[in-house]
């Protein structure tokens, strides 16, 4: 009975495991089959208007502006030093004079020469604005000719053809009258030359009248002058005619007979008289007609003269400026080379100039670099110096870059806008240089566009139709795209204002733990 007993509990308690078992499996069957299905939840974020900023960054390392060997731009002794190593000096401080003893001497030679040149102007002036004094006196060297010319041309007749003397030919003996013939043709030539124009503008001279115009007085002083003038190379061949007669008879040691010779010797004088009186008249004739007609020319030319002294002056005094040797840039001066008293010359280095402006030269591959212009504002970090930003612009893009393994780069130069004791020359520094700012456009955050082939789509979340964002079902809708930086994209078309699109999606988990209270039912032997 025992055995029996025993067994029968043993069937007992497998089977209470077993109900038990197949108990707990169903209800987890059971709620299985009537959990509900987790669904997809999304992530989203409005579009919106704002300022959208485009940049291309770069690393390299910080040089100093400039750097420069100063030199005199003219050669003398250096009297004076003005600066120290280490001296920081600002742009165009005086560190150096030479000798200014002959730049000095030059600028008051120049003076000079312009003050003379504007007190010849002023005479010019001053006698050619009393120009009817200059007419009066014309019209009174006409009327001082003219008083002369009659008894003149009287006088050359008689000369020429003295009724006793009939022709110098007759004194001549018939063998030897070729050498004399040529001259009492040319003396009687030039009398009718002058004749002639003597008898016209004597005509003329009875109608001049003092207060005829300019014009009119001046060219009746031409004509008077040519009268004169013709007049002075008749007395002069008359002359030659004399000249010859008396020298053929002192040649041949014979006496020229009386009755010739007292004439002769008369018209000789005669002539001598008339040469002395045309040849003034010719010569202040010439004088008042210059003084007329070269006024305003002498006046002009003497302002160039002006001109050309003062830009004269102005080289010696911009000559006197290269004594001053100055410092082209605010720098610290690294090394002064000479001494007070040494010889400087445009050859010779008189101190070495470092720039305290820096500059960061960065490297950027070809697509960036098209973008950056000269001008450019950017932004500047220090790996060395945690936290200090500086602003800058592009100062210089490289034209030709450098190809390395197949990579072209091109250097760019970003100037400091500011200062900072920490910065050093050499430092490692990058450049985020701006290349663009839209504002007022429509932007979404980079990771709501998508792509699929050339287009470009985002997903829209339509909430009127649901009750929360996570429970919308979002719908493609297709854009166009503009200008994106690292974060932000533009939207140009396909999008309004305000519009919800997703950002994220967060899928459903594979399977659900679902945890619920037990029953109290305790199995004998495995605890409570």
């Amino acid at each position: 009975m025992k055995k029996i007993t025993h067994w029968i509990s043993g069937h007992r308690i497998t089977s209470v495991v077993l109900a038990i078992v197949m108990a707990t499996t169903a209800y987890y069957g059971y709620a299985k089959l009537t959990a509900a299905t987790p669904s997809t939840q999304y992530v989203s974020s409005a579009a919106e208007k704002g300022t959208l900023v485009t940049s291309v960054s770069g690393s390299g390392q910080v040089s100093v502006l400039n750097q420069i060997d100063i030199k005199p731009e003219t050669s003398g002794r250096i009297t004076s030093i003005l600066v120290h190593n280490g001296q920081y000096v600002s742009e165009g401080e005086v560190i150096g004079r030479l000798d200014t003893t002959d730049a000095e001497k030059a600028v008051r030679d120049a003076e000079v020469n312009l003050d003379s040149s504007k007190l010849q102007l002023t005479i010019l002036k001053e006698s050619g604005a009393n120009t009817d004094q200059l007419v009066s006196d014309t019209y009174n060297e006409i009327s001082n000719t003219f008083l002369d010319l009659p008894t003149i041309m009287t006088g050359l007749n008689d000369a020429l053809h003295d009724k006793t003397i009939v022709s110098y030919l007759n004194l001549i003996d018939p063998q030897d009258r070729d050498a004399i013939t040529p001259l009492v043709n040319s003396a009687e030539s030039s009398y009718q030359t002058a004749r002639n124009a003597y008898d016209t503008t004597f005509a003329n001279y009875h109608t001049l009248n003092r207060n005829d115009s300019q014009d009119t007085i001046v060219a009746f002083a031409n004509e008077t002058a040519d009268v004169a003038t013709k007049t002075a190379d008749a007395i002069k061949n008359t002359t030659n005619v004399l000249d010859y007669v008396n020298d053929y008879y002192t040649q041949r040691g014979r006496t020229i007979p009386t009755i010739y010779s007292s004439l002769i010797l008369k018209h000789k004088t005669d002539l001598t008289t008339y040469t002395s009186e045309i040849n003034p008249h010719i010569a202040n004739l010439s004088s008042v007609l210059s003084s007329i007609t070269n006024a305003p020319y002498d006046v002009a030319s003497q302002e160039l003269t002006i001109r050309q002294r003062e830009n004269a002056l102005a080289d010696a005094q911009a000559a006197l400026q290269y004594y001053t040797i100055r410092a082209p840039f605010s720098g610290v001066i690294a090394t002064v080379t000479p001494e007070v008293g040494d010889t400087a010359s445009p050859s010779s280095v008189f101190a070495t100039l470092i720039s305290s402006n820096f500059y960061a030269e960065i490297a950027l591959n070809e697509v960036d670099v098209s973008k950056v212009k000269i001008g450019q504002k950017a932004t500047l970090t220090f790996d060395a110096l945690d936290g200090l930003s500086l602003t800058g612009k592009v100062i210089e893009i490289d034209t030709i870059g450098t190809i390395s393994q197949g990579v072209v780069t091109y250097n760019v130069k970003v100037g400091f806008d500011g200062k900072d004791s920490g910065i050093k020359p050499g430092m490692s520094v990058t450049a985020a240089i701006i290349t663009n700012i839209k504002q007022d456009v429509l932007l979404v955050p980079n990771a709501a566009v998508k792509n699929q082939g050339n287009e470009h789509y985002v997903e829209i979340i339509d909430t009127a139709q649901n009750t929360t964002t996570t429970e919308a079902v979002p719908k493609e809708q297709t854009v166009t795209i503009g200008a994106s930086n690292d974060t932000m994209t533009e939207i140009v078309s396909g999008l309004q204002e305000g519009d919800e699109v997703v950002t994220r999606s967060i899928a459903p988990t594979a399977k659900t733990t679902t945890q619920t209270q037990g029953s109290g039912l305790r199995i004998p032997g495995f605890g409570r």
